[in-house]
């Protein structure tokens, strides 16, 4: 068994097989692709406060073996992921229009780079908006207007995004113009979409469920019969 993180719920653990399914079909049939084996894995996660689920699908070429038999070679032509569209599943406490940038541009990431950028940059400006604020028309100046509102750490990503010459260029020209991206850049953008995920709604959800704990003890704590004086 592999261990591997949930995009759920963000734990690493090792997934027992009883929690993976999996399914094949063979196309034999005269087609444009020729010979293939597709198969779908499915994993439930076997965190019991998640059991998110996770779905993948690959296509296999196959080959006549020195007997004519059609043969299935190990290594996958193309992979799909089903579920979740995204990298990871994003918490239903971000805005749900993040949340559908975000899944959009990770879907056609792979066909289309120019797309998929464009998404991810709007997505970011969407972040950027909701989150603080920030409103200046262009994603670049509402860019600059965060430097100092978030850590020091924060800027620094976003900064080491920025300075690629590219994808710096692409947000100084607009959110919402759809350029000839290096299929490279919604990798890059896509990941600081979701280390500012993490750094912003996850911790601030975070903060949010220390409060309401530390607000429901209270009134426990201050029941409690006060300590005898000596």
């Amino acid at each position: 068994m592999a261990t591997t993180a949930c995009p759920y719920c963000g734990v690493e653990m090792e997934v027992p097989s009883e929690n993976v399914l999996r399914s094949s079909m063979e196309l034999t049939k005269d087609n444009a692709l020729g010979a293939k084996t597709f198969v779908m894995v499915v994993e439930i996660c076997p965190n019991l406060r998640c059991r998110g689920v996770r779905a993948g699908l690959s296509m296999y070429p196959m080959r006549e073996d020195n007997r004519g038999t059609l043969r299935l070679v190990l290594e996958a032509e193309r992979e799909w992921q089903l579920i979740p569209v995204g990298a990871r599943a994003l918490p239903e406490y971000v805005p749900a229009q993040v949340r559908r940038e975000y899944e959009e541009a990770s879907a056609v990431r792979v066909v289309s780079p120019n797309a998929a950028a464009t998404l991810a940059r709007r997505c970011l400006q969407m972040m950027i908006r909701d989150f603080w604020g920030i409103t200046k028309g262009m994603l670049s100046a509402e860019i600059d207007a965060l430097k100092e509102k978030v850590e020091p750490e924060t800027w620094g990503a976003i900064e080491s995004v920025r300075r690629n010459g590219q994808i710096g260029a692409h947000l100084d020209k607009g959110a919402n113009l759809i350029l000839e991206a290096d299929p490279s850049e919604p990798e890059v953008l896509l990941s600081l979409i979701e280390y500012l995920i993490e750094d912003w709604y996850v911790a601030r959800h975070k903060r949010q469920e220390r409060l309401s704990a530390l607000r429901e003890a209270a009134p426990v704590m201050s029941q409690r019969p006060s300590p005898p004086k000596r």
